[in-house]
C-alpha cells in the first residue's frame, strides 16, 4: 500500500510503503531543522547566542585560521553587492533590531567597554579621519547648515556674550581666516555690500555710532554704548537745540558737551536734533549757540 503525504519542511510530495506513517514526515533532516527553527524561533536564537558565548574564542581562532585575505575581500564584495541589492530590507530590518531596548542596552554597554579598551587608538584614528581632505569638506558643509538653524544661533550668541574665553578664540579664529584666505574676504565683502544696499537706514545709525565710538577714543573719553533710536524715543523726537519736532530723515545725534571740549559719548551727554541744527551748533556750549542765532544778552 503505497502512502501519500507532503513534506512539512519544503512541501514535496511524499511516497510511502508502509503502513500507519507518523503524524509529522520530513523528506530530509534539513526540513526537520528549518520546520522547527519557523516553529520555535525564540527557542533557535537562544540556542545560538548560548553557542557563540560558550564557543566564541574558538570560533575566533578558526575564523582567523581558516579565512584568507582572498576570501575575505571575496566575502566583503559579496556583503556590498547584497547590501545593494537589498538595501532596504536590510536597513527595514536593522531599524527593527536596533529598536529593541535589550540590544540598545547590550550595544551601549559593548560600547562603553570598546572605548575604554581602546582609548588611544579610537583617538588616533579619529584624528587622521578628520584630517581627510573629504572629512574636512563634509565637516564645513555640516557645520554651515547647523549654524543657520535658530537653535544653534540662540545659544552661540549667548555663549558669545557671556563667555569672554570663547568671544576671544572666535575673535582671533575669524582674523586668522579672513587674513589667510582670499576667499573668505571676498564672500565677506560682498555679504556686508549686500547688507548696506538693502538696510540703508539701520547702516547709517551703525555708521554714525561707530564715528563717534571712534571720536571718543581718540580724544580719550568716557564711551558708553547706546542707540540712536532709543535716544529720539527717549526725547519725544523734539530737538533738543530749536525745540521742534523732528523725522528720522533729519535726525542726528548731539553731544551736549562736545567730545572736542572733553564731554562723554553717553545717553546723559546726548540728545536729539536736527542735522542742520546740530552742524549750526558745532561744538559750542547750548548758551553760547543760542546767544549767536537769539542775540541773548
Amino acid at each position: 500500500m503505497v502512502v501519500t503525504t507532503t513534506c512539512e519542511g519544503c512541501g514535496e510530495e511524499l511516497e510511502l510503503e508502509k503502513k500507519g506513517c507518523p503524524r509529522k514526515l520530513y523528506c530530509s533532516p534539513a526540513c526537520s531543522t528549518r520546520a522547527y527553527g519557523r516553529k520555535h524561533p525564540e527557542k533557535v536564537r537562544e540556542s545560538a547566542r548560548k553557542s557563540q558565548r560558550k564557543n566564541a574564542e574558538k570560533y575566533r581562532e578558526q575564523r582567523v585560521r581558516k579565512i584568507t585575505p582572498e576570501q575575505k575581500a571575496a566575502k566583503a564584495a559579496y556583503r556590498k553587492e547584497y547590501y545593494a541589492k537589498h538595501r532596504d530590507a536590510e536597513l527595514a530590518r536593522a531599524k527593527k533590531r536596533n529598536a529593541n531596548p535589550e540590544v540598545k542596552a547590550s550595544r551601549a554597554v559593548y560600547q562603553k567597554e570598546w572605548s575604554a579598551k581602546n582609548r588611544d587608538a579610537r583617538a588616533a584614528y579619529q584624528k587622521e579621519y578628520n584630517s581627510r581632505p573629504e572629512s574636512l569638506a563634509k565637516a564645513r558643509i555640516r557645520d554651515r547648515a547647523r549654524s543657520r538653524t535658530p537653535k544653534f544661533r540662540a545659544v552661540r550668541n549667548a555663549r558669545y556674550a557671556n563667555d569672554a574665553d570663547f568671544r576671544e578664540r572666535t575673535l582671533a579664529t575669524q582674523a586668522e581666516r579672513y587674513a589667510s584666505d582670499a576667499d573668505v574676504r571676498r564672500r565677506a565683502l560682498e555679504k556686508s555690500q549686500a547688507w548696506r544696499k538693502n538696510n540703508p537706514e539701520r547702516n547709517r545709525v551703525i555708521a554714525n555710532a561707530s564715528g563717534r565710538k571712534r571720536r571718543a577714543r581718540k580724544a580719550a573719553v568716557h564711551h558708553e554704548p547706546y542707540n540712536a533710536p532709543d535716544i529720539f524715543a527717549r526725547d519725544g523726537h523734539i530737538c533738543g537745540i530749536c525745540l521742534l519736532p523732528f523725522d528720522s530723515s533729519d535726525a542726528s545725534i548731539d553731544h551736549i558737551i562736545a567730545i572736542d571740549n572733553g564731554g562723554h559719548d553717553a545717553p546723559y551727554n546726548v540728545q536729539g536734533a536736527h542735522g542742520s541744527c546740530n552742524s549750526s551748533k558745532g561744538t559750542k556750549r547750548l548758551r553760547d549757540h543760542w546767544a549767536l542765532t537769539h542775540d541773548c544778552p
